[in-house]
């Protein structure tokens, strides 16, 4: 787990949810820029106002997200940031993209490297 930042480059195989989540992601590795209870105030945002920021939309896109992060659906995924620590939901996050890229990879949609 690391409050740095994620460089991946996102290519055509991988879809643009992905793409949304890496950009999200890296706005969520400032501890500065993370909040609870709360959409979002000024710079700081909810895991999920992360996401919105970097292009989710509300509803489906938000729910089709946080399954494929491994959560039940957006609201469990928000109940996660609003009763974790910040390391614990960038952990989490992590965690749901490692397995998002490994999918990709294991089906042979992903470069090997």
């Amino acid at each position: 787990m690391s409050d740095r930042r994620i460089d991946v480059e996102v290519h055509s195989f991988l879809d643009l949810d992905l793409e949304v989540v890496l950009m999200a992601r890296n706005g969520l590795a400032d501890p500065e820029k993370w909040i609870q209870g709360h959409l979002g105030k000024g710079q700081r945002k909810c895991w999920a106002g992360h996401l919105l920021k970097a292009g989710a939309r509300v509803g489906e896109e938000l729910n089709r997200i946080a399954l494929k992060l491994g959560f039940k659906n957006c609201s469990e995924m928000v109940q996660f940031n609003d009763a974790h620590t910040h390391a614990e939901v960038l952990a989490r996050v992590d965690e749901g993209i490692s397995s998002w890229v490994g999918t990709y990879q294991d089906s042979g949609q992903g470069s090997r490297g």
